[in-house]
């Protein structure tokens, strides 16, 4: 995989998730949003044979990283309960800053398992993005033929952010002090869209910034509407009480 994709001016959206058939092996494809409750709608429309996806388990998301194991893997079915939310839930009050922790309902929806994510934006309790902070990778095992001027990116942490990526732009980042076009989530932490990510990247191969102010995800994160409400509703995730005050800025990877 390279950090930039020449087809990212296209109209493509990545990671796509397929749904293989046991009979033919036609692959049926997914094209909403990747959120786990949309996610748990289309395998329950289209998996008639729920015995036969946990045991035949193909790739869900397909990765760019060829001849490599896809990260994260797929997974089995997670089947939940529709339940209503109330004004209640709805004045959870998520905000910028915020976490949720998986809980055990999400054990088997990888990547979502086991995971602890830090909201970067919440719009208007309507839209909200995240990355998953406790996931990290290695440049080595991701990005194999890096350029020899880009080297130095791996002086500052990657993890795996979430299963959301814009075209041909795999990455975000955090930053650890203002930096023009990076948006404050906690103090000492400020977040960067791919765009600027990618601004980041270069200024790193130029030698303009230094890799140890920032920590990078390989993609994020992202909820619309009450999608986020339905998953905690569901007892899907703990959610922190507010923002939180500070954050560990790992090691590089």
């Amino acid at each position: 995989m390279s950090l930039f994709d020449p087809c990212f001016m296209q109209n493509e959206h990545y990671p796509q998730l397929l749904l293989y058939s046991a009979q033919n092996k036609s692959a049926i494809p997914y094209e909403g949003d990747m959120l786990v409750v949309n996610i748990i709608k289309f395998l329950a429309s289209e998996g008639r044979n729920s015995q036969y996806l946990n045991k035949h388990k193909g790739y869900l998301w397909k990765h760019t990283n060829s001849g490599k194991k896809p990260i994260p893997q797929d997974s089995s079915p997670l089947v939940m309960m529709s339940q209503v939310i109330s004004s209640e839930k709805r004045g959870l009050g998520i905000v910028t800053g915020s976490v949720l922790s998986a809980t055990d309902k999400l054990r088997e929806a990888i990547p979502f398992d086991k995971s602890t994510i830090l909201i970067t934006m919440a719009e208007g309790q309507q839209a909200f993005q995240g990355i998953i902070i406790n996931k990290p990778l290695r440049w080595s095992t991701i990005f194999d033929d890096l350029d020899k001027d880009l080297e130095p990116i791996k002086e500052a942490p990657l993890f795996y952010g979430g299963p959301v990526r814009a075209a041909g732009l795999p990455l975000v980042s955090l930053s650890r002090n203002p930096t023009a076009g990076y948006t404050k989530v906690i103090p000492g932490a400020y977040f960067g869209n791919p765009a600027i990510t990618r601004m980041t990247i270069e200024g790193i191969k130029s030698g303009d910034r230094s890799a140890n102010e920032y920590w990078f995800f390989l993609g994020y994160c992202s909820w619309n509407g009450d999608q986020i409400f339905d998953e905690l509703a569901q007892g899907a995730w703990h959610l922190s009480d507010g923002s939180i005050g500070r954050l560990n800025w790992p090691e590089s990877t």
